[in-house]
């Protein structure tokens, strides 16, 4: 069963030269790279072009970094295959998640991620000396079938400030039969970088993620997840 690798990308593509090396060996005949450039990162297209594996890369032109639930949902709508991987363009893969996902992904529906989280500087030295977080539940790096996540609707779009739109997003999942499952043995690398700028930050879309009787479905009745800007595919 094929995946998609879902990243949604501000200006982050120096991180993703390290994530990159963790991913490619997963892989097999008919996955495919989906990247989605909200910044003013130019140098996307160049680079997927000699990674030897099928993407699609859309640059939004957008240029102000908010949530990234538009970028993520322009990801969802165009990837072709049935299972989703998100990845955050700075996560690196300890363990081999994404063999481990697509095979849980064969034999249920379920939104699965790793547990052990490590965050830290990355110096193409390893982990040492980073934080660990285990049982961490944290959705940088996520897989779900794509038919689910278009039934909820993808991310809601109301999201526009950074936080918390993945964990609305597992919840809708939840209230719609998809079990939420952490795998405690698979372990991914946060790189550091600077928090998002002012502009970004909101109060971390509480009043969104715990609004009263909240609805499967996010983006109802209104146009979602559109292609505006710069498309390349490549395979």
């Amino acid at each position: 069963m094929n995946v998609s690798i879902l990243i949604s990308s501000f200006n982050r593509l120096r991180y993703f030269l390290s994530t990159w090396p963790t991913i490619k060996d997963q892989l097999i005949d008919g996955d495919e790279l989906v990247v989605v450039e909200d910044g003013i990162e130019k140098n996307w297209n160049s680079y997927l072009l000699t990674i030897g594996v099928r993407y699609q890369l859309i640059e939004t032109h957008n240029e102000v970094y908010r949530s990234g639930v538009i970028s993520k949902n322009i990801g969802l709508k165009t990837a072709r295959n049935p299972i989703i991987i998100i990845n955050d363009p700075e996560v690196m893969h300890i363990s081999k998640c994404i063999t481990v996902m697509r095979d849980f992904l064969k034999e249920r529906r379920a939104f699965v991620v790793p547990g052990t989280l490590y965050s830290g500087r990355h110096e193409g030295q390893g982990i040492e000396g980073s934080t660990k977080i285990e049982n961490s539940q944290a959705p940088f790096v996520g897989g779900c079938y794509r038919s689910d996540l278009i039934d909820v609707g993808g991310w809601d779009e109301r999201f526009k400030y950074w936080g918390n739109d993945d964990n609305d997003l597992m919840y809708r999942l939840g209230l719609n039969h998809v079990r939420h499952i952490v795998v405690p043995e698979l372990e991914i690398f946060h790189q550091w970088h600077p928090r998002p700028p002012k502009q970004a930050m909101g109060d971390y879309n509480e009043s969104l993620l715990y609004e009263k009787d909240k609805p499967v479905i996010a983006n109802i009745g209104k146009r979602w997840g559109e292609i505006v800007g710069s498309y390349y595919e490549n395979g």
